[in-house]
């Protein structure tokens, strides 16, 4: 039997699709470095990653053409991550699901990501602090998604389920790289983050939605724990609040075989920053009405891509397959912009800055 550390460990598989071949990237990280950097609690040792390549007719054999050139056995028990490029997405996504789910060391709980850079770019950016990558955006997606909530984190068994889900929005976030985000004493940083999210339709077409055009998503999302809102007033900042764990309710009526949707969304904020005086009830109602407008700003962005983004057709599904059935036999999408009749927001202004906004004016 090998010994752990006669063998390379797979952290993040990146997959790609270029003149009529797959091509593999794999990202290989030594724990023995992790360890000890946990021992001595820096940078002090070398957590370098690697990465390996190989490229065939099928998916099967780029991973075999990798193996010709690994000096050891790559053990993929470890793998935290999936990276896939537009064109194997464009390619075909049932190839994919068949390949990640048949060989047995891979797992259902593996992070997927799609990227617009180069595979190879994404997969050797460093980390802060000269960390793992087992300890970033690409290995740890929860833990910035916990503190910025925006668009979700997906894993395998997710998307499965999501793609077998006849009447759900299949999606996928995107990874990019910020070029100089952060630095030391010596030299700038790139560093990873969550800018978009494909869109899958029912024909499998992938739409493209970025970050700013999905910003009414994370009211609808139920995982959202905590994301920020900026007020601003003449273009001038106002105030600057947190919002934690919104819940929202979807509520939906047909009417000449056409469907129509009501939404409550009930969230509370603290106000993390005060620029101007204004009182409490002002506040309330203008944060009330920026989230309101932040639903329907996605909505009729989706609508051009004809993505059902919120899962509004999903919810008629779940109650009545049978009218879900009845209000998509003519069109696949039929969602228009007198779809959504009503978005209802209730916020509640926790403590923070309670003396200002109390008093302060309109």
């Amino acid at each position: 039997m090998r010994e752990i550390e006669h063998m390379y460990y797979a952290n993040t598989i990146g997959l790609d699709y270029k003149d009529h071949h797959y091509i593999v990237y794999t990202q290989i990280v030594n724990f023995a470095t992790i360890a000890k950097q946990e021992e001595v609690g820096g940078g002090d040792v070398n957590t370098e990653s690697w990465v390996g390549q190989g490229q065939g007719d099928t998916l099967i054999d780029a991973v075999n053409n990798l193996y010709k050139r690994s000096q050891r056995r790559i053990y993929w028990g470890h793998l935290n991550t999936i990276v896939l490029s537009p064109a194997i997405l464009q390619h075909g996504i049932d190839d994919l699901i068949d390949f990640l789910t048949r060989y047995r060391e891979f797992r259902y709980t593996l992070w997927m990501f799609a990227t617009n850079n180069s595979i190879k770019e994404v997969l050797t950016t460093p980390a802060i602090f000269e960390k793992s990558p087992v300890y970033s955006q690409l290995g740890e997606p929860t833990d910035m998604y916990n503190q910025s909530s925006y668009i979700k984190p997906i894993q395998l068994h997710e998307f499965i389920s999501t793609k077998n889900e006849p009447a759900k929005t299949l999606y996928l976030p995107i990874l990019s790289v910020a070029s100089h985000s952060w630095r030391d004493q010596s030299k700038k940083y790139p560093a990873l983050e969550v800018n978009g999210s494909y869109f899958f339709t029912k024909y499998y077409d992938i739409r493209l939605m970025n970050r700013d055009q999905l910003k009414g998503l994370r009211w609808l999302t139920e995982q959202t724990n905590r994301t920020n809102i900026d007020i601003y007033k003449h273009q001038k900042p106002v105030a600057s609040l947190v919002m934690r764990k919104p819940n929202h309710s979807i509520r939906y009526f047909i009417k000449n075989g056409k469907p129509y949707f009501n939404i409550t969304i009930k969230t509370r904020g603290t106000v993390e920053e005060l620029n101007q005086s204004i009182s409490r009830e002002k506040l309330k109602k203008t944060v009330q009405e920026y989230i309101r407008m932040d639903v329907y700003h996605t909505y009729a962005l989706s609508l051009k891509e004809k993505v059902d983004s919120y899962n509004l057709l999903y919810d008629i599904y779940k109650d009545n397959p049978k009218k879900w059935r009845s209000v998509t036999r003519k069109s696949p999408f039929p969602l228009s912009n007198a779809s959504l009749k009503r978005v209802r927001v209730n916020v509640i202004l926790d403590n923070a800055g309670k003396k200002r906004l109390e008093e302060g004016g309109d």
